[in-house]
């Protein structure tokens, strides 16, 4: 983990240099694992049942989509058999409509006010993709875009970049995540 530690006496400093092979193994854990990422406040704040797993699959597809540097705002295209994987119907015999109305909005809405949410889902009345015959919903689509730190909200999404990310200028993870 420890790469090396200096000590300067004249200055009364202490260096400590993080191993590359740890922020390597760091940031893969991070992009792994989203539900690290999302303060424990938001899901304290969260008023569906539905917030967190849609929150977490969509911080996992935003991290991914900013580690392989896709234009941005995100836009995230989901056939709705797959959310549904992720974000469970209440139950099996719940309709899409009901499901749609229930779930993902409220979810959607829950994560644009939350003051500690990291990103903002900015199309929340028009995130159907795909419909079929009888004009049944068979894919969503989330344009995804990401807030700024804030005294509230002041831990964002894992990128490559020094601006939105965890790793610092010198290429550290930062504290609050350590």
């Amino acid at each position: 983990m420890l790469d090396s530690i200096t000590q300067d006496e004249t200055n009364g400093t202490i260096t400590v240099r993080i191993a590359k092979g740890f922020q390597e193994y760091y940031v893969l854990s991070l992009l792994r694992n989203p539900d690290i990422q999302i303060d424990s406040k938001f899901c304290e704040m969260a008023c569906s049942s539905y917030t967190y797993p849609f929150m977490t699959w969509l911080s996992e597809k935003v991290a991914l989509m900013q580690r392989l540097g896709e234009e941005y705002p995100y836009q995230v295209i989901v056939p709705l058999v797959k959310l549904q994987e992720h974000v469970p119907p209440a139950k099996s015999s719940m309709r899409i409509g009901e499901y749609m109305r229930n779930a993902i909005y409220k979810a959607i809405e829950d994560i644009n006010t939350n003051p500690y949410s990291q990103i903002t889902i900015e199309n929340p009345d028009d995130v159907v993709y795909r419909t079929s015959g009888r004009r049944k919903i068979e894919g969503l689509r989330f344009e995804v875009t990401l807030r700024d730190r804030t005294p509230v909200n002041h831990v964002s999404l894992l990128v490559g970049d020094n601006e939105h990310g965890l790793v610092d200028d010198a290429g550290i993870p930062s504290w609050e995540y350590l």
